[in-house]
C-alpha cells in the first residue's frame, strides 16, 4: 500500500510538472467607478489603466496570478440624474493602485507547451486584493470576473479580461460617506464603492517546451 501511494505521489508530481508553466506580461485597458456618485451606470467616465501580471498554470485548467493595475478614477454628477441634493456638483479624481491575487479556471484545456493543450479558452477568475486610493489604504477588495485567452504561439499568449472589484469601504475612492446619504432609495448594492477593470493582456511564457518521452507518450494529456 505504501509503495502504491508513493508511486502515485511521484507520478502526480511529474504529471503536474510536465504541464505547469509561468508567464510574465503587461496589461492595458480601462477602469471605471460605481458608488455614491454613479450607482449603476457601467462604463461611465472610463480611465486609462496600465499594469503588470505574473501567472502560473498548474495544468490545463487551473492557474494563479498576481497582477498590478494603476489608473486615475474619475466621476462627476454632471450629466447624471441625481435624486439627492447632497450629491450635486461633485467631481472626484482618485489615483488607484490595485494589487490582486487571483485564481483562474480555464473552461477548455489550455497549455501552450503541449501540442494538444488547446489554443483558446474562456475562463473565470476570482481572488482577493488590496488597493490604495488618494494616499489612503491599503484597503481590501474582492476581484471577480471572466475573460478569454488565445495562444499565438508556444511563447506568446493574449487575453481579454473584465473584472469587478468589490470594496468594503465607502469613502476611500470618492471621499463620500454613507452618513451624508439621506436618500432611502439608494441602492443597497452600492453602499460601498466598486470599481471595474477591463484589460488586454499580453504575456510571455517563460517555461520550457515539453519534451516527449518515447516510452511514456502524452503523459500530460
Amino acid at each position: 500500500m505504501r509503495l502504491i501511494l508513493t508511486s502515485f505521489i511521484l507520478f502526480l508530481s511529474f504529471y503536474l510538472k510536465s504541464q505547469s508553466f509561468s508567464e510574465l506580461g503587461i496589461q492595458s485597458g480601462f477602469m471605471f467607478y460605481n458608488g455614491d456618485i454613479n450607482e449603476s451606470k457601467l462604463f461611465y467616465n472610463i480611465s486609462f489603466n496600465k499594469g503588470l501580471l505574473w501567472r502560473h498554470s498548474f495544468n490545463n485548467h487551473y492557474a494563479i496570478k498576481i497582477n498590478l493595475n494603476n489608473a486615475v478614477l474619475r466621476a462627476s454628477t454632471n450629466n447624471l440624474i441625481r435624486l439627492n441634493q447632497f450629491l450635486e456638483n461633485i467631481t472626484i479624481s482618485s489615483q488607484i493602485y490595485d494589487l490582486a491575487l487571483q485564481g483562474e479556471f480555464n473552461m477548455l484545456p489550455f497549455n501552450p507547451l503541449h501540442p494538444k493543450g488547446g489554443f483558446i479558452s474562456p475562463y473565470i477568475t476570482a481572488g482577493i486584493g488590496l488597493f490604495f486610493a488618494n494616499n489612503k489604504g491599503p484597503a481590501l477588495n474582492i476581484p471577480f470576473g471572466t475573460g478569454i485567452k488565445l495562444k499565438l504561439n508556444n511563447k506568446i499568449i493574449i487575453a481579454c479580461e473584465f473584472t469587478f472589484r468589490k470594496t468594503f469601504n465607502d469613502n476611500i475612492i470618492d471621499d463620500i460617506s454613507n452618513e451624508i446619504i439621506k436618500d432611502n432609495r439608494r441602492s443597497f448594492l452600492f453602499n460601498n464603492d466598486w470599481y471595474s477593470v477591463s484589460n488586454i493582456i499580453l504575456t510571455y511564457n517563460i517555461g520550457k517546451a515539453k519534451i516527449k518521452c518515447p516510452t511514456y507518450k502524452d503523459l500530460s494529456r
